[in-house]
């Protein structure tokens, strides 16, 4: 991972320009925090973020989405389907087992073909 994210460079008003050259760094550091704790697999929301020390977590996502990194988010949902909140996360994708490529090939032998598999392969 790299040692530095760039984050976005100009704010809508004055006092909140200040704010973000004083603490370029900073925010900096979070968007790296915030991509090691989603490549751990966690689903990250803005309460939970504050407890790793990331403040604006949809600031922190945008900057990351900006510097090309993809990641992804849902509404979480109360029973009545009233949106709540929503989770940041990235899908980890996984290689294939050689059990799991195996049945996928022969799920595409037509009905009627024989299917040989090596003894023990499964």
């Amino acid at each position: 991972m790299t040692s530095n994210i760039e984050v976005h460079d100009q704010e809508n008003n004055a006092e909140s320009a200040q704010h973000l050259k004083e603490n370029r760094k900073k925010f900096s550091q979070q968007c790296l925090k915030l991509m090691e704790l989603l490549n751990q697999g966690k689903r990250l929301t803005v309460a939970n973020a504050i407890g790793y020390g990331i403040m604006s977590l949809p600031r922190r996502v945008l900057d990351c989405r900006e510097n090309g990194l993809k990641i992804e988010d849902q509404w979480v949902k109360d029973t009545k389907g009233k949106r709540l909140y929503k989770e940041y996360f990235i899908t980890i994708t996984t290689r294939p087992t050689k059990k799991s490529v195996i049945e996928k090939h022969l799920k595409k032998i037509p009905p009627g073909k024989d299917k040989w598999v090596q003894p023990g392969l499964l």
